[in-house]
C-alpha cells in the first residue's frame, strides 16, 4: 500500500465522537494559544520605560501615547518608541546610550500622566532597568584605570561599587536602571549595558 493510499485510508476511517471533540477543541484553541503567546512576545520590555512605569501588560494597556511626558522632559530624555522596538510604537522609552534619566527632582513625567501608566515614586523605589557589566570589554577589568561608571552613578556604593578599588560590581536589587553608567562608558560598545527590569 502506498502512502497516498494509506492517507486516504486513514482519512476516510470513521472518528468516535470524544476524538472529534477532543480535536475540534484542539483546533479551535491553536489559534488562541498562538495569539496569546505572539501578543506575550510583542509587549515584553526590550528597552527602559520612564520613571514610574507600572508593569509591562498594563503599561500598553493604560499609556495613550499623548506624548505629554515626553514633552514634559526638559532633558529631552524621553521618546517615542518606533515599530522595530517592539513595544507599541509611539509608547515612551527611554536609550540610556543616547541619553540617560537624569532622575530631575520634579519627575514632570509622571505628574504629567493623564491615565497613570507612570505612577510617583522616590528615587529610590524607580526601577527602570537594571546595569550588567560585560567584564570581558570593561577596561577596568581589564586593568586599566577607569571608574567613569561608578563616578556618574547616582547610588555609588549602593547600587554600584568598585571591588578592590578597582574593577566596578553593579548590585542588582540596588541599581533603578538610570542609564547613566551606560551613558558615560567610555567603550565604544558600552561594557556596562541597561537592561529593562
Amino acid at each position: 500500500m502506498d502512502a497516498e493510499t494509506k492517507q486516504e485510508t486513514d482519512q476516510d476511517k470513521p472518528i468516535d465522537r470524544k476524538t472529534f471533540l477532543k480535536q475540534g477543541l484542539f483546533m479551535l484553541m491553536k489559534p488562541l494559544a498562538n495569539a496569546i503567546e505572539g501578543g506575550v512576545q510583542k509587549i515584553t520590555p526590550k528597552a527602559i520605560r520612564p520613571p514610574g512605569a507600572i508593569d509591562e501588560l498594563e503599561f500598553i494597556s493604560k499609556c495613550t501615547k499623548c506624548d505629554l511626558c515626553i514633552k514634559a522632559c526638559h532633558q529631552g530624555v524621553i521618546k517615542a518608541a518606533d515599530e522595530s522596538s517592539g513595544l507599541g510604537t509611539g509608547t515612551p522609552i527611554i536609550v540610556p546610550r543616547e541619553a540617560p534619566c537624569y532622575l530631575c527632582d520634579e519627575m514632570v513625567c509622571i505628574s504629567v500622566c493623564p491615565t497613570g501608566a507612570l505612577t510617583p515614586v522616590t528615587r529610590r523605589e524607580i526601577k527602570m532597568g537594571v546595569a550588567e557589566i560585560d567584564t570581558k570589554s570593561c577596561i577596568a577589568h581589564q586593568g586599566q584605570v577607569c571608574d567613569y561608571c561608578y563616578n556618574r552613578c547616582p547610588f555609588p556604593d549602593e547600587a554600584i561599587y568598585m571591588e578592590e578599588k578597582k574593577k566596578p560590581v553593579v548590585v542588582p536589587e540596588k541599581c533603578i536602571g538610570c542609564g547613566l553608567c551606560e551613558y558615560y562608558c567610555v567603550t565604544k560598545t558600552p561594557s556596562i549595558r541597561v537592561v529593562a527590569a
